[in-house]
């Protein structure tokens, strides 16, 4: 019995007393999915440390093939610190499990004002984070990286090899819109370039917000006006 079937079935839903009966069950997936759950529903301490081992345990995370912006998701929904080091843990694992990058790399993460909203409702996690979590990650995992934050401004993220992803993460900010307004005059003919993750224009009509900025052909664009 999975624990989506344990809650249905319970006319009064899941308790502390059932989520310890289910706790050996979860699979790794299931137990970052429940961890608000566990933490808020009055586990005793002995159990709550049963939960962080689980969490900790970096050979679930290998097997199930946890990717990073999972974890990330899971530590900014639960609002308790107490999973801090297990996530850490899991994170390190995760990583582990990225294909690494040879050479230099360039890595442009967009922050801009468009990108600040929110991936489902009601989550906690926006487009901006997961932009941030995944170009974060190909840093980490790359040889030699150059990791930039831009919108309407630009600024280099330093770090250094081997630092927690986490923390990482929290030293971007908001950049402003990636595209301003035209001027009048000139600048309403003026046409630039934006483009997808695939790599392709978007559709008439659609939203102002696009995870990457093709920069060299509006440099060009800039320089021809």
């Amino acid at each position: 019995m999975t624990y989506g079937m344990l809650d249905r079935w319970l006319l009064n839903g899941m308790d502390a007393r059932s989520w310890a009966a289910i706790l050996p069950s979860l699979s790794y997936r299931d137990l970052l999915a429940s961890l608000r759950a566990l933490d808020e529903c009055g586990l005793s301490e002995e159990i709550l440390g049963r939960v962080g081992a689980l969490l900790s345990d970096t050979g679930r995370v290998v097997c199930e093939r946890v990717l990073p912006l999972r974890l990330h998701a899971t530590d900014r929904t639960v609002p308790s610190r107490r999973w801090g080091w297990a996530l850490e843990q899991a994170m390190e694992a995760a990583l582990a499990q990225v294909p690494a990058l040879p050479g230099r790399t360039l890595i442009l993460i967009d922050r801009s004002a468009s990108m600040f909203t929110q991936v489902d409702r009601g989550s906690a996690v926006t487009v901006a984070d997961q932009a941030t979590v995944f170009g974060t990650t190909l840093a980490l995992r790359a040889r030699s990286a150059d990791l930039v934050q831009f919108g309407t401004a630009h600024r280099q993220v330093t770090f250094s090899p081997g630092e927690p992803l986490f923390s990482l993460a929290e030293r971007f900010g908001e950049m402003g819109d990636a595209l301003p307004w035209p001027r009048p005059g000139r600048d309403r003919h003026r046409r630039t370039g934006r483009v997808g993750l695939a790599g392709r224009a978007p559709r008439r009509g659609a939203a102002r917000s696009c995870p990457l900025l093709h920069l060299e052909r509006r440099e060009r664009l800039e320089q021809r006006w």
